[in-house]
């Protein structure tokens, strides 16, 4: 057996001893190579006598003299990394087709775009991270470029941490334009301001982890001085309220969707669009569960792969999750024959004009309120910041991206239609509202 010149000489020296204690001779390739006892006799030697660098070139040098696979997943990362990120800017350019055609873009809307912008952000750090030996054992990767790639997860994390949070406030932000219940948007100001805490928490406690910083791509080699706090701590920690949060969100507009006046298949439809984001707890669980350890991992470079793609996935998903409801009204509005009257129980919408159904005058951006209003509301239009918040069995409920029918009413409403939203109607006139009329 030939032995290389730069062989660590702590590790021959555990090499010699090991064969020593074996059946194999020094000149027998194949036996030393073959021998689990030798081998697991011999690495035990080498980490208690190595540094972690020169155990490195020992476990390299050992997979190259016998032969052993190397491990090569390089491929992996980058392709989930693009397939992911342009499911998320075709999700968020549809979204913001369908709301620039119905001008009225808004502040989620304005969020989900910086989050996509991060998300793009990781997904090019991602791409990088193939040349920086991603997805190879790290005894085959360069020293400098460990150094590289852990310097890039650092910057991963970051970003992902702000990206998640971003999402969940653009969600957040949908729900305060689509529901004017007033106890639902108190739970939404609420649940808001602590994703705001829980993101901004995630970035600067990341940031103050180790110390000096470069301590977090350094720490490897033990051959730097510095601390870290456990990473393990902080990723599960982040996790937990993370998964938290994504039950919260998902389920907050169930109870107000599940009493909207529509045919039951209609409102399963609208309950499915916005209770979606369950998948992306889904995948928050499974991001945890390859999480836990990861930090005490002695092939970073390697485990670092199945932890990453559940983190795209969750982001990218949930910009996607974020964008449904306006692709869902993009979709109706191209695709769906527009017709003149709706029918949702026994309250009927005419656009072309009044009647004893009553009628909505709206210019070509398409509110859907519940009628089943009380006939004294012709006297007393309801205040929907009342007290107890909106009864939608007795007052109503702006439905635009809800119910999705904004481009079914284009042909058939007259010209003289007006747009009332949510805002709008809490100070116009009661013969501004839509409502039942008098039996």
């Amino acid at each position: 057996m030939e032995i290389p010149p730069d062989v660590p000489t702590c590790a021959l020296t555990c090499l010699i001893s090991a064969i020593g204690n074996s059946t194999c001779s020094f000149t027998d390739l194949d036996c030393v190579c073959g021998d689990a006892q030798l081998n697991a006799q011999s690495t035990a030697c080498v980490l208690g006598s190595c540094s972690v660098m020169e155990s490195l070139t020992a476990k390299n040098m050992t997979y190259t003299l016998c032969q052993y696979p190397y491990s090569d997943d390089t491929h992996v990362f980058p392709v989930t990394n693009i397939v992911g990120i342009v499911v998320a800017i075709v999700s968020v350019a549809m979204r913001l087709t369908s709301r620039a055609m119905d001008k009225r873009l808004g502040w989620d809307d304005l969020l989900i775009f910086v989050a996509l912008l991060f998300a793009a952000a990781i997904s090019g750090i991602g791409i990088k991270l193939k040349d920086t030996g991603l997805g190879k054992d790290i005894w085959a990767v360069p020293f400098d470029d460990i150094r590289k790639t852990l310097k890039l997860f650092f910057i991963e994390e970051e970003l992902y941490g702000a990206c998640i949070a971003i999402v969940k406030c653009s969600m957040l932000m949908l729900y305060l334009r689509l529901f004017p219940n007033r106890g639902l948007r108190i739970a939404v100001y609420i649940t808001l301001t602590v994703t705001i805490m829980w993101g901004l928490g995630a970035v600067f406690v990341l940031l103050g982890s180790c110390q000096p910083i470069s301590h977090y791509w350094n720490e490897w080699d033990g051959e730097h001085e510095g601390k870290c706090i456990s990473q393990n701590d902080i990723l599960l920690a982040h996790s937990i309220i993370n998964i938290l949060l994504d039950v919260v969100i998902t389920i907050m507009p169930l109870p107000i969707v599940v009493k909207l006046h529509m045919p039951l298949g209609k409102r399963l439809g609208v309950m499915l669009m916005f209770g979606v984001g369950i998948v992306v707890t889904i995948i928050s669980i499974m991001r945890l569960v390859k999480t836990v350890g990861f930090n005490s991992t002695q092939n970073p470079t390697k485990d670092f792969v199945p932890v990453g793609i559940w983190s795209l996935l969750e982001f990218d998903v949930a910009i996607m999750c974020a964008c449904m409801p306006a692709i869902r009204t993009l979709f109706i509005r191209l695709f769906k024959p527009p017709t003149d009257t709706y029918a949702y129980g026994s309250n009927r919408y005419n656009y072309k004009g009044s009647g004893a159904s009553g009628s909505h005058s709206g210019n070509g951006s398409r509110a859907r309120y519940s009628t089943h209003i009380p006939s004294k509301a012709h006297n007393n239009p309801p205040n929907l910041d009342s007290v107890g918040g909106i009864r939608l069995e007795q007052e109503f409920i702006r439905l635009e991206e809800v119910e999705g029918e904004d481009a079914d009413a284009d042909a058939g409403w007259s010209k003289q239609d007006t747009h009332h939203s949510y805002e709008d109607a809490r100070s116009h006139s009661a013969a501004q509202l839509v409502r039942k009329g008098t039996p």
